[in-house]
């Protein structure tokens, strides 16, 4: 089955309640645990709700309800970490990667 890019296209309207990616910027490893970098991966669902993956040697998947202030009020630090989305809402979303084995 071929998808029609043209009926692909996300309208204004959609792209401001579409999923957006984001990671994780520490810029001061406050804990000792994270390291500095991009330390987790995200996506803040169009109700608000932020699914968050963290790296590392233990990585976890948290989910959070209060979204993204619950997250920078938590792990933010008073800056040292930092919210960066990744693509820009007025573009089309991205196709999925695929993951080669």
């Amino acid at each position: 089955m071929r998808l029609d890019p043209a009926a692909a296209a996300m309208t204004a309207d959609q792209l401001a309640v579409a999923p957006r990616l984001f990671i994780l910027q520490r810029h001061l490893d406050v804990s000792g645990v994270s390291g500095i970098g991009p330390v987790a991966e995200g996506v803040e669902w169009s109700d608000g709700t932020v699914s968050l993956r963290w790296k590392g040697d233990h990585p976890s998947t948290t989910f959070w309800q209060a979204g993204i202030p619950a997250i920078e009020a938590v792990h933010g630090h008073g800056g040292a970490t930092e919210v960066l989305y990744l693509g820009d809402r007025s573009q089309e979303c991205p196709q999925p990667a695929v993951r080669r084995r």
